[in-house]
């Protein structure tokens, strides 16, 4: 199955399928952007049902929040460096939050997290 999604002109591919074996079976999702750039995998193992809005709802999700933590970590990393910051202090975490509301990109697929 496939779900198409798109975010300000850019296009956003969720690749699905499920797989069985003896004793469990799942679900597997891979996101593309503009129909080329692989962005992320998951694969979910269930050994009962799942209780989904939709079929592959659960993995959509993941591969979302996947690449959202990823592109947070680089935004951190650049923060500090930025800033010459060795470490996230409290203070210092109110000031990145502000940067990442910035980031064009985490916005985007904050947004496309929202969708599903």
């Amino acid at each position: 199955m496939i779900y198409n999604k798109e975010i300000e002109g850019i296009k956003f591919t969720f690749v699905c399928d499920s797989w069985n074996a003896r004793n469990s079976w799942g679900h597997e999702v891979t996101l593309y952007q503009n129909d080329s750039f692989k962005v992320g995998f998951v694969k979910i193992r269930y050994y009962n049902r799942t209780w989904e809005r939709y079929q592959f709802q659960n993995a959509i999700k993941s591969v979302i929040y996947n690449v959202i933590q990823q592109i947070k970590a680089v935004a951190k990393k650049t923060f500090l460096i930025l800033h010459n910051y060795k470490i996230l202090t409290k203070k210092r975490a109110a000031e990145f939050v502000e940067y990442l509301a910035k980031d064009l990109e985490y916005n985007t697929y904050n947004e496309l997290f929202k969708m599903f």
